[in-house]
């Protein structure tokens, strides 16, 4: 980042994000006085996609969860005597 940008975030001052269209924005630093100062051109993050697994869960039926649970009914009823018996 530039100087007087860091500077300016130093001292106490205001700043604000301006988009630059076409996946591109900037830090602006307003001081105490109004006077404003430009950080660097700063590239967006691609959003990361959502897995296809993680978006069908919604459309999955109560009996494909069973299924695919990781524990079992027997496990569940140990671990229910286990705290059940301390």
């Amino acid at each position: 980042m530039p100087k007087e940008f860091t500077k300016c975030v130093r001292n106490g001052g205001k700043v604000k994000t301006k988009d630059l269209g076409k996946g591109k924005y900037m830090h602006i630093c307003y001081d105490k006085k109004g006077n404003a100062f430009a950080g660097e051109v700063l590239t967006k993050k691609k959003p990361k996609e959502q897995s296809i697994e993680v978006a069908s869960k919604d459309k999955r039926t109560t009996a494909q969860m069973v299924i695919t649970a990781k524990a079992t009914l027997e496990d569940v009823q140990r671990l229910k005597e286990h705290f059940a018996n301390r």
